[in-house]
């Protein structure tokens, strides 16, 4: 496990964005002429979009996360909110309420096997809260901008497993930091 988490993150930081036999190569500047031509691409999409939507009641992230994520949905490390659909929306109320401005946007899109996705992104926003524990570090009004990687197993139209690193640490330098 560990091997293909690092090997993805070797992949995305240090290697461009390339296609192999039945690979789809995408970055954030072609992603739209990508998704039209593959139906998993339009599922990744959708969890993007999905993660910057900024309702916080977990009902509604739930009815919207229904389509894009599977019922068990697996994501490791485990979520704050717990695994599944539910805990999906779950944690992503909590973060909405965090950062009402919080965005996701993938900068570049790696497919490997036939329904696997690795995806670079950047996670930004200005917490309205300090919900990262910082304490009397934190600067109100400050914004972030993280680095993250997933890795997404695509079936049947849906999300069912995600490997994801999010760099939550230089977030909190970010949050400290006098800017």
């Amino acid at each position: 496990m560990k091997k293909l988490i690092y090997g993805a993150l070797l992949i995305s930081l240090f290697m461009p964005t390339y296609s192999y036999a039945g690979a789809v190569e995408t970055t954030a500047a072609n992603t739209t002429k990508a998704v039209s031509a593959n139906p998993d691409l339009n599922t990744i999409k959708a969890f993007y979009d999905l993660l910057g939507n900024p309702d916080t009641d977990v009902a509604i992230l739930k009815e919207h996360a229904a389509s894009v994520i599977g019922l068990k949905w697996d994501a490791i490390p485990t979520p704050l909110g717990g695994l599944g659909l539910e805990g999906f929306a779950q944690t992503f109320s909590r973060y909405h309420q965090a950062i009402p401005d919080m965005k996701w946007e993938p900068q570049s899109i790696l497919k490997s096997g036939s329904h696997t996705y690795t995806v670079r992104s950047l996670g930004s926003g200005t917490p309205v809260f300090d919900f990262l524990g910082i304490g009397a570090e934190w600067v109100p009004g400050n914004h972030f901008e993280i680095m993250t990687i997933d890795i997404h197993t695509v079936k049947n139209g849906k999300i069912i497993r995600t490997y994801h690193v999010e760099d939550w640490r230089d977030a909190m330098r970010q949050l400290k930091a006098v800017q």
